[in-house]
């Protein structure tokens, strides 16, 4: 693969990032670029939960929890097994895990701030 192009800005950073340091095989590249997809997808979750309520009405308008939250679980489990599978050694695995991380919380803060952001503009 070699490129990051296909990936969104959560994806790209994390393969660049573990690019960096590391060499990676064709085979161990594909799943790094499988979790570089999920992390994506992930980051994607979070700027739509984001904008919208943790509750929702259910089918007889009761509150339940939005369903995107059960599915952001997965995904992040799915994430999980994914970097599990690269086989890093640990403290490299550390490292990457907590720029993966910091990647998507930084998507989620900038989520969240244009969030209220609108809710104050509105306010007015």
């Amino acid at each position: 693969m070699g490129e990051f192009e296909e990936f969104g800005p959560t994806g790209a950073a994390f393969w660049r990032a573990a690019h960096q340091d590391y060499e990676w095989d064709a085979v161990d590249e594909a799943g790094l670029a499988l979790y570089c997809h999920s992390l994506d997808h992930l980051a994607a979750m979070v700027v739509i939960l984001a904008r919208t309520a943790p509750l929702v009405k259910g089918s007889r308008n009761q509150p339940r929890a939005n369903p995107l939250l059960s599915e952001y679980r997965k995904h992040e489990a799915e994430a999980r097994r994914q970097f599990a599978a690269l086989k890093l050694p640990v403290k490299e695995a550390a490292a990457l895990q907590v720029r993966a991380a910091n990647i998507v919380s930084l998507n989620a803060t900038k989520a969240v701030n244009a969030r209220w952001a609108r809710r104050k503009a509105s306010a007015t």
